[in-house]
């Protein structure tokens, strides 16, 4: 991905500081936007971006004015756009009863404005610079998965998956490959905890041990990649395993009852 430019909304959260050090170490240029600036520059530094690369973007993604500056702003930076990964979000948890009317509306506009957003305007750009590219949503395993005082949030993700593939109907024969990456539970590196004292936690992960951020980012960049023309209107579950649905305790039930007869 050397001299490719990518955009990265939310790039100062903890999965969107991973996907600009991941595409910085893969030599692309990134462009930053988020609402913090001070954690953009955190964010650039933890990753040793030069500042002469920095392109750091104060602004709430859910406006269209944002989107097209920060495409407008890559191009004229960079010279070219090639990707851009939605990563930002909002979410209150709380049933039904809690949530205002304002909270929902601003989980929904945050969650899912932004990718309809950078494909009207990322893909004309990208189309007249590179050719083709790659719109990467963030999306999470709630989003086919519910969980307690999660409605708000589980539904904006859901909505945000049905939005990629539909994107996908549309714009891949434009040059715009559009997929979504639905991480598990990440931790960051600074959560880690003993192993002895995480165990019970770890046995949950198929893996052994928690998703970290550069997991996710990891399965952005092959997404990005040559390697994954191929692949379009995707959702890549990276969960470590804890979604699948284990029947041991049922089998494990059965032989109990089969002994006792």
């Amino acid at each position: 991905m050397r001299d490719k430019v990518a955009i990265v909304t939310g790039g100062a959260g903890l999965i969107g500081s991973a996907i600009v050090g991941a595409f910085h170490g893969m030599g692309a240029k990134v462009c930053t936007v988020d609402q913090d600036h001070a954690r953009m520059e955190t964010a650039y530094g933890a990753a040793g971006v030069p500042t002469s690369d920095r392109l750091p973007i104060m602004g709430d993604v859910a406006e269209e004015s944002v989107a097209e500056q920060m495409v407008n702003e890559a191009v004229s930076r960079f010279g070219r756009l090639d990707s851009v990964v939605t990563c930002a979000y909002w979410n209150k948890e709380g049933t039904a009863t809690d949530i205002t009317l304002e909270e929902w509306n601003r989980c929904l506009a945050v969650s899912l404005t932004p990718t309809f957003l950078a494909a009207k305007h990322a893909l004309p750009a990208i189309r007249d610079t590179a050719r083709h590219g790659s719109l990467i949503a963030i999306s999470s395993i709630h989003g086919s998965l519910p969980a307690g005082c999660k409605f708000m949030y589980a539904t904006a993700k859901a909505a945000l998956e049905m939005l990629v593939r539909s994107l996908a109907v549309d714009l891949t024969s434009e040059g715009l490959r559009v997929n979504c990456v639905a991480p598990g539970g990440v931790v960051g590196k600074s959560e880690l905890f003993d192993p002895k004292g995480r165990t019970d936690v770890a046995a949950s992960y198929l893996i052994g041990r928690y998703v970290e951020p550069d997991d996710i980012a990891s399965a952005v960049l092959f997404l990005c990649s040559e390697q994954a023309s191929a692949i379009a209107g995707h959702v890549l579950t990276v969960d470590g395993g804890t979604t699948i649905p284990l029947q041991d305790w049922l089998l494990h039930e059965v032989t109990r009852r089969s002994s006792a007869l």
